[in-house]
Protein backbone atom coordinates (compact mmCIF):
# COMPACT_ATOMS: atom_id res chain seq x y z
CA UNK A 1 0.00 0.00 0.00
CA UNK A 2 1.24 3.21 -1.14
CA UNK A 3 2.23 6.01 1.82
CA UNK A 4 0.47 9.01 1.55
CA UNK A 5 1.83 12.63 2.77
CA UNK A 6 1.42 16.12 2.05
CA UNK A 7 3.86 16.04 -0.55
CA UNK A 8 2.00 13.39 -2.85
CA UNK A 9 -1.45 14.88 -2.27
CA UNK A 10 -0.24 18.17 -3.29
CA UNK A 11 1.12 16.83 -6.54
CA UNK A 12 -2.20 15.36 -7.26
CA UNK A 13 -3.74 18.21 -7.69
CA UNK A 14 -2.88 20.43 -10.81
CA UNK A 15 -3.49 24.02 -9.93
CA UNK A 16 -1.23 25.70 -12.30
CA UNK A 17 -0.44 29.08 -9.94
CA UNK A 18 0.32 31.39 -13.21
CA UNK A 19 -3.28 31.16 -15.06
CA UNK A 20 -5.19 31.30 -11.59
CA UNK A 21 -3.24 34.33 -9.79
CA UNK A 22 -4.09 36.74 -12.83
CA UNK A 23 -7.90 35.53 -12.45
CA UNK A 24 -8.09 36.42 -8.81
CA UNK A 25 -6.47 39.32 -9.56
CA UNK A 26 -9.22 40.06 -12.13
CA UNK A 27 -11.27 39.40 -9.62
CA UNK A 28 -10.04 41.80 -6.85
CA UNK A 29 -9.48 44.83 -9.23
CA UNK A 30 -13.32 44.94 -11.00
CA UNK A 31 -14.42 44.39 -7.90
CA UNK A 32 -12.58 47.68 -6.26
CA UNK A 33 -13.94 49.12 -9.22
CA UNK A 34 -17.82 48.77 -9.10
CA UNK A 35 -17.11 49.25 -5.20
CA UNK A 36 -18.21 52.55 -5.07
CA UNK A 37 -21.68 52.45 -5.86
CA UNK A 38 -24.62 54.17 -3.65
CA UNK A 39 -25.80 50.86 -3.17
CA UNK A 40 -25.03 49.21 0.43
CA UNK A 41 -26.02 45.76 -0.61
CA UNK A 42 -23.76 45.62 -3.77
CA UNK A 43 -20.97 47.25 -1.75
CA UNK A 44 -21.66 44.10 0.76
CA UNK A 45 -21.32 42.04 -2.51
CA UNK A 46 -18.28 43.36 -4.08
CA UNK A 47 -16.52 43.54 -0.66
CA UNK A 48 -17.39 39.52 -0.54
CA UNK A 49 -15.90 39.21 -3.51
CA UNK A 50 -12.47 40.74 -2.99
CA UNK A 51 -12.20 38.63 0.49
CA UNK A 52 -13.09 35.21 -1.90
CA UNK A 53 -10.84 36.36 -4.26
CA UNK A 54 -8.01 36.67 -1.37
CA UNK A 55 -8.83 33.44 0.33
CA UNK A 56 -8.49 32.07 -3.22
CA UNK A 57 -5.01 33.33 -3.36
CA UNK A 58 -4.16 31.81 -0.21
CA UNK A 59 -5.35 28.47 -1.07
CA UNK A 60 -3.31 28.55 -4.26
CA UNK A 61 -0.29 29.94 -2.21
CA UNK A 62 -0.57 27.64 0.14
CA UNK A 63 -0.72 24.44 -2.12
CA UNK A 64 2.11 25.97 -4.18
CA UNK A 65 4.55 26.18 -1.35
CA UNK A 66 2.97 22.87 0.21
CA UNK A 67 2.73 25.12 3.62
CA UNK A 68 -0.91 24.65 5.25
CA UNK A 69 -1.05 27.96 7.44
CA UNK A 70 -2.67 29.76 4.20
CA UNK A 71 -5.74 27.44 4.60
CA UNK A 72 -5.68 27.83 8.27
CA UNK A 73 -5.73 31.91 7.72
CA UNK A 74 -8.69 31.08 5.40
CA UNK A 75 -10.52 29.53 7.64
CA UNK A 76 -9.90 32.73 10.01
CA UNK A 77 -10.72 35.23 6.79
CA UNK A 78 -14.50 33.15 6.33
CA UNK A 79 -15.18 32.95 10.08
CA UNK A 80 -14.27 36.86 10.04
CA UNK A 81 -16.23 37.72 6.64
CA UNK A 82 -19.28 35.95 7.94
CA UNK A 83 -19.64 37.66 11.38
CA UNK A 84 -18.82 40.93 9.04
CA UNK A 85 -21.59 40.14 6.78
CA UNK A 86 -24.12 39.29 9.54
CA UNK A 87 -23.52 42.25 11.42
CA UNK A 88 -23.56 44.08 8.38
CA UNK A 89 -26.59 42.97 7.12
CA UNK A 90 -28.87 43.24 10.19
CA UNK A 91 -27.68 46.54 10.74
CA UNK A 92 -29.23 47.47 7.03
CA UNK A 93 -32.27 45.80 8.31
CA UNK A 94 -32.61 48.02 11.14
CA UNK A 95 -31.83 51.01 8.85
CA UNK A 96 -34.37 50.04 6.79
CA UNK A 97 -37.13 49.63 9.06
CA UNK A 98 -36.41 53.11 10.40
CA UNK A 99 -36.88 54.51 7.13
CA UNK A 100 -39.97 52.89 6.69
CA UNK A 101 -41.76 54.76 10.09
Amino acid sequence: MKKLDLYTLSNNINLPIEKILPICLLLIVISAFIFFKPNLILVLLYVEIIFLSACYNFVIGSNYFLDLNGQVFVLVLLTISAAELAIALSIIVVYYRKLEN
